[in-house]
């Protein structure tokens, strides 16, 4: 039972936006402001529903006290396993933890002269920069770790190793959905379009696994959460950069950098 109501969570994030969409909206790109609006809606009414009946389940099934069970979601900073200070702390590694990754990205970000104000405007205070910054890291990380994985563990699948296969390969497979827009609403070759597909599964099942171990350290919806939220905003570091020589080489010798001092720091955590 507990692994169907996993499956049912992780497919009701995609059912939700498609289930029932209004005519006027059918056919329309998804950075339209109405249809990112109305996805929004969707998702939090989705979200909602779940923290209410994923706790009420597990008092059914498992005996489980419904206020533990909230307190497990870790969707409060200091209602958890953790005091405020704590998840606040944790919250700051997350941060920092990616941010070695995007080690190269920051630097070569900096190096330009950026607008700082105007891109924290436009990458957090727009409707698409909320959707993409804010709203669907939350949403997702409380979707595919907090209530997957609770509802896992107390399901019976308590090893470290299921737990990120089961949730890694659940939220891949809840973004090939993007493959079938590209089809429908695209004139690319299908090759191109199944490629982009599965590069975006793997990429996407990757990070679910980085996801997962932060939530698992920390018990805070919040850290996965800021962790994908740094994903979504510098995207898939570039491989190559418009620049001179020598940062051209200390480019690559921080992005090689980050890389291995990221793996290192997730597998010594």
């Amino acid at each position: 039972m507990h692994i169907l109501l996993a499956i049912s969570i992780a497919s009701s994030y995609v059912f939700s936006i498609y289930f029932r969409q209004p005519a006027a909206l059918r056919g329309q790109h998804r950075d339209q402001p109405a249809v990112i609006r109305h996805r929004i809606a969707r998702v939090t009414m989705l979200c909602a529903g779940w923290v209410v009946v994923v706790p009420a389940l597990l008092h059914y099934w498992d005996g489980l006290r419904y206020y533990d069970v909230i307190r497990e979601l870790g969707l409060v900073p200091g209602m958890g396993t953790r005091t405020l200070a704590q998840d606040v702390a944790n919250i700051a590694k997350s941060a920092l933890l990616i941010s070695v990754l995007y080690l190269a990205v920051i630097v070569d970000y900096l190096r330009q002269g950026p607008s700082l104000a105007g891109d924290v405007r436009d990458g957090f205070l727009t409707l698409h920069g909320f959707r993409d910054h804010v709203f669907a890291p939350l949403s997702e990380e409380l979707i595919y770790r907090s209530l997957i994985i609770t509802v896992l563990v107390h399901g019976g699948v308590s090893r470290h190793t299921q737990l990120l296969l089961w949730t890694s390969l659940l939220f891949g497979i809840a973004h090939v959905h993007h493959g079938v827009v590209l089809v429908r609403t695209t004139k690319l070759p299908v090759g191109m379009v199944v490629a982009n597909a599965g590069f975006q599964t793997v990429y996407t099942t990757v990070f679910g696994m980085v996801a997962i171990q932060v939530y698992l350290w920390y018990g805070s919806v919040w850290c996965p959460a800021v962790v994908h939220a740094a994903c979504n905003l510098m995207g898939f570091p570039a491989i190559t950069v418009a620049s001179l020589a020598p940062w051209q080489a200390l480019y690559y010798v921080l992005l090689l950098a980050g890389v291995v001092l990221f793996s290192r720091l997730i597998g010594l955590f």
